[in-house]
């Protein structure tokens, strides 16, 4: 999710986005697509976009599948 193959030394708390300070690693919910839809990630902003499950089983396996 970082387009990157590895993090910065310091670890997450060091990610930057396109070398701004603004954003860091992020997970959003996407309420637009249903449940049958897979987790997607925008590497240029390292973030997850996550749709909204029904179960926790199901966003596992979202996961998972993805």
């Amino acid at each position: 999710m970082t387009g990157s193959p590895r993090l910065p030394p310091g670890g997450f708390a060091d990610l930057k986005a396109n070398g701004s300070d603004l954003k860091r690693f992020t997970i959003i919910m996407d309420a637009r697509s249903g449940p049958h839809r897979l987790p997607s990630a925008h590497t240029c902003f390292n973030e997850l976009e996550l749709p909204v499950y029904k179960t926790w089983v199901d966003m596992q396996r979202g996961i998972m599948l993805a």
